[in-house]
C-alpha cells in the first residue's frame, strides 16, 4: 500500500473519533463556561444593566413632539443565578402616557417553559414566545418596524412605571423591544404612541450596541450540567473505540 493511500486511510479511520471528542468537549465548554461558552456577543461580566432614553437617542418614540418621545426610558438588568439561569428585570418609565403592552425580543424558536418566575404584576399572551408583527395579531402593533419574535408583557393595571421580571435558562445579549400605548392627540390630530430601540432590526448578534439595543435573553439555552455529562459519556464509548481501530490500522 502506497504512502498517500495508507495516509488517507488512516485519517478517514480517525473522523469518527474527532467528531465524537468534538463533541463532547463543545458539550463540556458549554457546561463549564456557561455564558461565555461559544458566543463573544453575550454579555461580560455580570450583572449588567443597560439605559435607554428617547431623549439620548437610544429609543425611536412616537408620535414627534408627544409624551414618550420627551420621557420613554428603558432600564433593563441581568444576573446569573446559576451555571445555567438568568435573572431579567426591566423597567419602562414615561410620564402621562399609561403602557398597553412591551415586547421583549427572545431566542427564535424558544419554548414557553425557558421562562418561569415571571413577575406576578405582569400578565403574558397565551402564545408566548411568538412572532409579532406590525399587522398581526390584529394591528395592535402600529410603527413595529419589523417582526420580533418575543414575549408580550402587559400590565395588570395602568401605569407609566411599569417594572417585571423573570428567570430564563437563555443567555443575556443584546436585542430588540417594542412599546406601544393607544393615541395621542397633538394639534387635534390623533396619533399611534408605540416605541421601539434605535437599532431595531440591524445586524446579526455580536454586531449589536447597547447604545441602540436592551438586555434580552436572546442567546443559546445552557443545558443543566448533568444533561452535559451524560451526553459526554455516551459519546466517549465511540471516541475510543474509533482510537483503537485507528491504532490497529497503523
Amino acid at each position: 500500500m502506497s504512502k498517500v493511500i495508507k495516509t488517507h486511510a488512516l485519517l478517514t479511520a480517525a473522523r469518527p473519533a474527532v467528531r465524537a471528542l468534538r463533541v463532547i468537549a463543545a458539550l463540556f465548554c458549554s457546561c463549564t463556561l456557561g455564558s461565555q461558552s461559544f458566543a463573544a456577543f453575550i454579555i461580560s461580566p455580570l450583572p449588567a444593566s443597560d439605559t435607554l432614553t428617547a431623549t439620548g437617542g437610544g429609543i425611536v418614540a412616537k408620535p414627534t413632539g408627544g409624551t414618550w418621545a420627551s420621557s420613554a426610558q428603558l432600564i433593563a438588568k441581568v444576573s446569573q443565578l446559576t451555571p445555567t439561569t438568568w435573572h431579567y428585570d426591566y423597567e419602562w418609565i414615561t410620564s402621562g402616557k399609561d403602557l398597553s403592552h412591551i415586547i421583549i425580543e427572545v431566542t427564535d424558536g424558544a419554548k414557553r417553559s425557558d421562562f418561569f418566575n415571571i413577575s406576578v404584576n405582569a400578565e403574558l399572551e397565551s402564545e408566548d414566545p411568538r412572532t409579532y408583527s406590525p399587522s398581526d395579531p390584529g394591528n395592535s402593533n402600529p410603527g413595529l418596524p419589523g417582526s420580533i419574535y418575543g414575549l408580550k408583557f402587559e400590565p395588570k393595571s395602568e401605569t407609566s412605571d411599569f417594572k417585571f421580571s423573570f428567570d430564563s435558562n437563555h443567555a443575556p445579549v443584546y436585542g430588540d423591544f417594542y412599546a406601544k400605548d393607544g393615541k395621542e392627540k397633538i394639534d387635534k390630530v390623533q396619533f399611534n404612541v408605540y416605541a421601539y430601540n434605535s437599532g431595531f432590526s440591524a445586524a446579526g448578534p455580536g454586531d449589536f450596541s447597547p447604545s441602540s439595543h436592551t438586555i434580552v435573553p436572546d442567546g443559546l439555552a445552557v443545558p443543566e450540567p448533568t444533561t452535559v455529562i451524560a451526553g459526554g459519556l455516551l459519546l466517549l464509548p465511540l471516541g475510543v473505540t474509533a482510537m483503537r481501530a485507528l491504532r490497529r490500522r497503523r
